[in-house]
């Protein structure tokens, strides 16, 4: 294997885990947004 190809995967790897990583904040910080409506609606009907 070459050194360019090393490079390349590398920084593939590197820009998949990234993804996953960026993808998993936004989940969680749309799971925190949806729990704060769901909060707000319980604080307004009581």
């Amino acid at each position: 294997m070459s050194k360019s190809d090393q490079t390349i995967r590398s920084s593939l790897v590197r820009a998949m885990s990234h993804t996953t990583v960026t993808t998993n904040l936004r989940e969680l910080v749309q799971l925190i947004i949806i729990g704060d409506e769901n909060s707000n609606n319980d604080s307004f009907t009581s």
